[in-house]
């Protein structure tokens, strides 16, 4: 059996896109910068979490079979302000902007089990496999 955890906290600036106007299209003001920033200036960035722990067994049987399970907990948070681009205004200079404060957490839940076994029918090698999955995201 191994044993899998892992723990991971990031912050980061969410950045949304360029509009098509001034990157794919012409703008008659010229080409956007691919490193031009249309959040907001100075706003907090967005903090995440995540924590995962699990296993992965295998068990081979005298009779030849051979069991799998894999499971996996995890949960997850990611709070901050998302700032969205809109449509770019008729002067092709002002872009449309808004604001959404984003508050997500949730757990997961996962496991697969399937015993497996090779047989030998008429000289051919074959393998069997069942299963069942679950998984609950919350």
């Amino acid at each position: 059996m191994t044993t899998l955890a892992s723990h991971n906290e990031r912050q980061y600036v969410r950045q949304q896109g360029l509009p098509v106007n001034g990157t794919l299209s012409a703008n008659r003001n010229g080409t956007l910068p691919n490193s031009l920033f249309i959040g907001e200036p100075g706003l907090a960035p967005y903090d995440g979490e995540q924590n995962r722990l699990g296993y992965a067994l295998t068990h081979r049987f005298d009779s030849g079979w051979t069991l799998n399970q894999n499971f996996r907990w995890q949960t997850l948070s990611l709070t901050g302000t998302l700032v969205s681009a809109g449509t770019m205004a008729v002067n092709s200079q002002l872009l449309n902007r808004s604001g959404t404060q984003q508050d997500f957490s949730g757990t997961t839940i996962g496991m697969d089990t399937n015993p497996q076994r090779r047989i030998d029918l008429a000289g051919t090698q074959h393998e069997i496999t069942l299963g069942v999955d679950y998984n609950r995201s919350t």
